[in-house]
């Protein structure tokens, strides 16, 4: 059996240091503790890394605390900016807030009014990686909806939506290389569907998942993560994918309905309006996708948002 795509060493040890700094985001991440995890001196860990990922090891870290840190403050309700900045590694508000800005072209105080007050120059996201910041990407509705609206709003969401106790569990995968392009996605979960049937296991059997590491309207989505992931079970050790873990614990677990291009919406609706008022707020554990049968139509997947008590 010949594999398109072989998984290398290195590969699945800078996979783990990209699980180190996913797990770690609200701490100190230094060059040393990331390559001692992926076992390389700190010289070829930098290296490597920046082959894999497309970043070199600080810009990635940097831009993950304060991508982290804008969906807390853009999805979040009564949002105390200094306890952001001092959770996310700033040793003050002004610190961070200059740091924001100067990755954003927003202040953090400004990332809410996008829709009335876009960036007035461009900062590293657009400079680096040409990327806007444009509101429609990050809210959908105006910028002060009434309170009664809101709250039919989360009905609407709630009646979609359980609350759920989940044991962690194993999924091996492969990135998309075109990130959240819907071609690149689907062009993954055929490839990932070739290699099923080359093992004869049937399609039906096998519990589909993805793991969504970047949020599109923060990061270019031809460049954003996509880990499109296979629940393990015996018989797919032999597949060429890398391993990881879906954490253990309670996940709100949201059912999105139409077609692909539609979940964006429903993931801000769950988010903006949602999330705040539920009494739960998002660990930095990025959305899970969860891919459903065609028997479960009209809806596709569910959102699985891994929470904690606020």
């Amino acid at each position: 059996m010949k594999w398109s795509r072989p998984i290398s060493e290195s590969s699945a040890r800078i996979q783990k240091s990209i699980e180190f700094i996913r797990d770690n985001i609200s701490r100190s991440i230094t060059v040393a503790d990331a390559a001692k995890i992926a076992c390389y001196s700190e010289y070829h860990f930098q290296r490597l890394f920046k082959d894999e990922v497309g970043e070199s090891f600080g810009a990635y870290v940097t831009r993950k605390k304060l991508e982290t840190a804008a969906i807390k403050i853009a999805y979040g309700r009564d949002v105390n900016l200094t306890d952001i900045a001092f959770r996310y590694g700033y040793s003050s508000l002004s610190n961070f807030s200059k740091a924001f800005e100067r990755f954003f072209g927003v202040r953090p105080s400004e990332i809410r009014d996008l829709i009335v007050k876009p960036p007035k120059k461009p900062g590293k996201l657009q400079d680096r990686y040409s990327k806007e910041l444009v509101s429609k990407e990050m809210f959908t509705d105006e910028p002060h909806p009434t309170e009664e609206g809101l709250k039919v709003r989360f009905r609407n969401v709630e009646d979609n939506l359980k609350i759920t106790m989940v044991e962690p569990f194993d999924v091996i995968f492969l990135s998309s290389r075109k990130g959240y392009e819907i071609e690149g996605v689907q062009g993954l979960w055929q490839e990932i569907e070739d290699y099923l049937q080359d093992l004869n296991l049937p399609s039906e059997q096998v519990d589909r998942f993805a793991i969504c590491h970047d949020h599109p309207a923060l990061f270019p989505k031809e460049k954003c993560r996509y880990d499109a992931c296979l629940r393990y079970q015996p018989g797919l050790e032999a597949l060429p994918f890398l391993r990881t873990t879906i954490p253990g614990g309670r996940f709100a677990v949201f059912s999105c309905k139409g077609p692909p291009e539609a979940v964006l919406d429903q993931y801000i609706e769950f988010s903006k309006v949602w999330l705040p008022r539920s009494g739960y707020e998002p660990t930095d554990f990025p959305v899970v996708d969860h891919l459903l049968p065609p028997d479960r139509a009209p809806y596709i997947q569910e959102l699985w948002r891994h929470i904690s008590r606020v």
